[in-house]
């Protein structure tokens, strides 16, 4: 079809330009027979049809994901956002809804998780906050003694802590 519309059209306007030789009109700037004209005013009907409707459907795309961010003034309502981002938490949290209650299970995400990977990727992270929690605890509860432990000892107890927790 639009290589009908596209290729046809331009070929058929040439050849019957041609076979009208009495030219007693004008197109903008072309010299032409009134034939012609309607000829050419027709064919264009599907050309910018075509034109416009991609034009069309390609700013509504634009529309649904840009801006990420609002545009304008007096948010919400003067401006713009585009409506996928503006809408994300809403469509992440249903998204979550339908993955967690209907296609899979806690359960099965757990059963899923391999300990001895998710701790091998999480080390730092893990020894970080259960430093930073015994170190508060320690001094919540019993601050003199954290203090006056030595390091070395406050390390074996972050290294026993971090382990316990595997």
């Amino acid at each position: 079809f639009l290589l009908t519309v596209f290729g046809g059209v331009p070929i058929t306007l040439f050849i019957a330009y041609f076979r009208y030789p009495d030219h007693d009109s004008y197109l903008l700037f072309l010299h032409c027979q009134k034939e012609w004209k309607d000829l050419f005013k027709y064919c264009s009907i599907p050309l910018v049809s075509i034109v416009f409707t991609w034009w069309h459907v390609w700013l509504g795309i634009q529309m649904c994901f840009y801006p990420v961010e609002f545009v304008g003034c007096c948010k919400p309502y003067l401006g713009w956002q585009g409506i996928v981002p503006r809408r994300a938490h809403i469509m992440a949290s249903r998204a979550c809804d339908i993955m967690i209650g209907r296609l899979i299970t806690v359960e099965e995400i757990i059963d899923k998780i391999q300990p001895q990977v998710f701790f091998q990727e999480l080390n730092d992270v893990l020894s970080e906050t259960c430093a930073v929690v015994l170190a508060r605890l320690a001094k919540l509860h019993c601050e003199q003694i954290w203090e006056s432990l030595p390091e070395s000892v406050k390390e074996e107890l972050r290294a026993k802590g971090l382990e316990e927790s595997k």
